[in-house]
């Protein structure tokens, strides 16, 4: 039997003794490799007055596995039940087994711990005293662990009174679970945000040790480095030491407590080109603006002209389309400005010193606002990956000239092969780029400024980026100009994750959404916000019929928006957008 090392101490020198532990069975099931291929009935099959799936599971052993699910009213809802099946297998998310959590920790501890982490003799004493100990006289050991909820994981671990047993909690439960969620035993890891609840509940009991004071020099010298190489932290440290604010307390603030009074918002939205269907509608913009001036500001809608050919790209056509697609003030409640002016022309030149951009080019009409408010329609996008709260901001608040220079990365290229002569490419141009010859399209580099509206309209997808950093050097750059729109002013983000469509609402069309509507979500920090939605977008099941099930016929991952444009990388802009100081990736969700 395989053991585990032990130090003792032997004629007054330590030395490591092996010492035998006995393994308990584990259900072979739980190391069952990866499934491989499946098969499932055409037609559901009645049972009882009811309908059931019915399908075959192949795994890498070469080994089967005959599944049945049941109890649906109507052949509809079990072809449904079937198409989300066969999405978590695609995503490789689904659990062909459910185990108990005595045969899940028996393997955890004695097998992964044990005999791939090798963890030390004291370690693994601990770990068991606290599976067997506690965990397991807390809830039955025949409880199926995909059952266990945050509520059960957060009484577990205030049962425990002692500090140090519930570190040990902390570890062990942190660990287990998180492998677990690695093998596809559960499919939400319900012990991390039980932690991450119970450490903020017991901080304000723990007895840390009184910081020192800082002087008055020394917080002038703070607020000095802040306000040249951090300004969003300039602004969080003055705001605590001119009120006497905790940190925690200024994190925490709410919509309300912005200032409103006599304060001109910036309601940024995308109004959508004419002949799309899938923008937000007025109603949302309607219930913010409402909002706002109950709190005694004066909001206004706006956008910035567009770079391309369609109905935005100066501000009368711009206008008659958001009245045309419901945004008069009549029915948003307040007024639309167009923050570029007239050509697009009337900007802002607002210092940013970043590594792609020194002064960004902002709309005039957003930069002269007191607050700046994102609502966003989160969708996915042909260039950026998804359109997102920093994609509304940056790319949506810059002039044509800041437009352009956001997109000035990549050039794209067509693959005669492919390309059939339609000619979408050249009526899209807004700038004679693109050119027929002989049946053929061709681009023109000295015309082309890189926005890359040809690459989302081809239909065969001949045309495509010979710069493929492209993706990354847009989202650098959005990133960096979202942090010139939000620096030094109160900001609320609001996206909406409806309709999410696999273009942009650029498009003078749409397809049908990719996946179903999942909900509303809103905070002070725009790139949690993207990262919160697009975490959430990530866990949905396919829409039949969209965009984004014809691709999983060629690519399988459990990015939804890498998969619908493969050459995109939207992680690029949420981590450059943190890197910068912006805000964070971490989040906490909470659900109302």
């Amino acid at each position: 039997m395989q053991g585990l090392n032990k130090t003792v101490k032997k004629k007054g020198k330590f030395v490591m003794e092996y010492k035998k532990i006995e393994k308990p069975e584990i259900n072979p099931n739980i190391t069952k490799p990866d499934i491989i291929g499946w098969k499932f009935r055409k037609t559901p099959t009645p049972n009882r007055g009811k309908y059931c799936i019915r399908f075959t599971l192949n795994f890498a052993d070469k080994s089967t596995k005959h599944c049945q699910v049941g109890g649906f009213k109507t052949k509809e809802d079990a072809l449904y039940a079937k198409e989300e099946i066969i999405t978590s297998l695609h995503q490789k998310s689904y659990m062909p087994f459910k185990f108990t959590l005595k045969e899940f920790f028996d393997y955890w501890l004695y097998y992964y711990m044990m005999d791939e982490r090798k963890i030390a003799y004291s370690t693994f004493m601990n770990y068991r005293n606290m599976i067997y100990n506690h965990f397991l006289k807390f809830f039955p050991a025949s409880k199926k662990i995909h059952t266990l909820e945050t509520k059960d994981i957060v009484k577990f671990l205030n049962s425990i009174s002692s500090d140090s047993s519930r570190n040990c909690a902390y570890a062990v439960l942190g660990s287990a679970f998180k492998k677990a969620e690695e093998m596809h035993i559960i499919s939400r890891n319900v012990a991390k945000y039980s932690i991450q609840i119970t450490r903020i509940e017991n901080r304000k009991h723990s007895n840390k040790k009184k910081r020192p004071v800082f002087t008055l020099k020394q917080v002038l010298q703070i607020l000095l480095v802040c306000k040249e190489k951090q300004p969003d932290f300039y602004l969080l440290f003055a705001l605590s030491v001119t009120t006497g604010i905790r940190i925690s307390e200024a994190l925490g603030l709410q919509f309300e407590n912005i200032d409103f009074k006599d304060k001109y918002a910036a309601v940024k939205i995308h109004f959508g080109e004419y002949g799309n269907l899938a923008f937000l509608r007025p109603n949302y913009a309607r219930v913010v603006a409402d909002y706002v001036k109950e709190l005694g500001g004066k909001p206004f809608l706006t956008d910035c002209n567009t770079l391309y050919v369609g109905s935005r790209k100066n501000a009368l056509d711009h206008l008659e389309t958001a009245y045309v697609n419901g945004f008069s003030p009549y029915q948003t409640g307040c007024h639309v400005l167009i923050a570029d002016g007239l050509k697009g022309t009337d900007e802002t030149l607002v210092p940013v010193n970043g590594e792609y951009v020194k002064e960004a080019k902002i709309g005039s009409a957003i930069m002269d606002a007191d607050v700046f408010i994102s609502l966003t329609h989160f969708k996915g996008h042909e260039g950026a990956g998804f359109g997102g709260a920093l994609k509304n901001i940056g790319m949506g608040c810059g002039s044509r000239a800041g437009k352009m220079e956001m997109h000035c990365s990549g050039k794209p290229a067509v693959d005669q092969s492919l390309c059939v002569g339609c000619g979408a490419c050249v009526r899209i141009c807004a700038h004679d780029a693109p050119h027929i010859t002989d049946g053929k399209a061709g681009i023109d580099e000295n015309k082309c400024v890189g926005c890359g509206r040809c690459i989302g309209v081809c239909p065969k997808d001949a045309v495509n980026p010979t710069n493929w950093n492209a993706s990354n050097l847009l989202n650098y750059r959005i990133a960096e100009y979202s942090k010139a729109v939000c620096q030094n002013r109160p900001c609320f983000h609001i996206s909406l994750v409806c309709d999410v469509s696999p273009n942009c609402d650029c498009h003078p069309e749409n397809d049908i959404p990719i996946i179903p509507d999942v909900g509303m979500f809103a905070s002070f920090d725009p790139v949690a916000l993207d990262m919160a939605c697009a975490d959430a977008c990530n866990k949905q099941p396919v829409v039949h019929g969209s965009v984004l099930e014809e691709q999983m016929q060629h690519v399988h991952e459990k990015d939804h928006f890498h998969m619908v444009h493969p050459d995109t990388n939207w992680e690029s802009c949420v981590e450059h957008a943190e890197k910068i100081g912006l805000g964070t990736r971490n989040y906490e969700l909470i659900q109302i």
